[in-house]
Formats: structure tokens, C-alpha cells, sequence
């Protein structure tokens, strides 16, 4: 299968309508703050822990500013640092008691065991590449 797209400027100024739109987007403002910052943060496997389940928990269900899913990520502490996901023999059901207890958050049990499955690979091994990649990316 052979994929041809054909950008136009209808396309590029409808793209660059929507970037200047956005650009005061508390949000955007944000991101582009931490994005662009110098230097940048560290990379740990606590952070990327925490962004990974950022990310799986918010791939299903609404994630604006006060969804259950954002207070949730916000939560101090982080009930699903990486260090206590670890500790639990079952980690699968620890997440998913977590997820549920919290409220509001879709998928408690898909998550718990997508979520296992993904610290079960990176202790596996999976560290050895991800680490150096995130470092090259920062």
C-alpha cells in the first residue's frame, strides 16, 4: 500500500490558524515553558513511571483540567509511584484497587494489568533502552 498526501497552503494556513489560536492556552503556555526550558529535568524512573501512567490513563476518557483523571495525576502524593507499584507481589491488582478507589477514572482492571505488564517489561530489561532514549531525547 502506497500513501500520497498532498499538503496545501489552504492546509498550511488552516494549521497556522489554529497554532495562533492556541498559542495563549494556559495549557499550551505550559508546556511550551517546560518544554523548552533549559536546562532540562532529569530523566528518572520515577518520572517516566508517572508520566507512563499519565499517559495510559488518559488515552480512554476525558483529561481536561478538572477531570477525575487530571485531579488524580495531580494527586500529592502520587499513589502509583513507581517504588510502591514495585513493592506489591500483585501488582496488577494494586493498580486497579488504586485506579477504583480514586473515582471517576473508566477501565480500573485493563489499566491494573496493562500497567503491570508494562513495569513487569521494563524490569525485565526493558530499562536498558528506554532510559538511554529518553536521555538522547531530553
Amino acid at each position: 500500500m502506497k500513501i500520497d498526501w498532498t499538503v496545501t497552503q489552504k492546509d498550511v494556513a488552516k494549521i497556522q490558524a489554529f497554532v495562533a489560536a492556541q498559542s495563549a492556552n494556559p495549557l499550551v503556555m505550559d508546556r511550551k515553558r517546560r518544554n523548552l526550558a533549559k536546562p532540562k529535568p532529569k530523566v528518572s524512573r520515577q518520572q517516566f513511571w508517572r508520566r507512563l501512567v499519565g499517559a495510559r490513563l488518559t488515552s480512554q476518557q476525558r483529561s481536561g483540567p478538572e477531570s477525575h483523571v487530571a485531579r488524580f495525576i495531580r494527586s500529592r502524593p502520587f499513589p502509583l509511584v513507581y517504588g510502591a507499584c514495585r513493592a506489591e507481589t500483585n501488582p496488577a491488582q494494586f493498580i486497579t484497587r488504586v485506579i477504583a478507589k480514586a473515582g471517576g477514572i473508566r477501565f480500573a482492571d485493563t489499566i491494573g494489568s496493562e500497567m503491570a505488564a508494562n513495569l513487569h517489561q521494563l524490569d525485565a530489561g526493558a530499562w536498558k533502552e528506554v532510559l538511554p532514549f529518553l536521555i538522547r531525547l531530553r
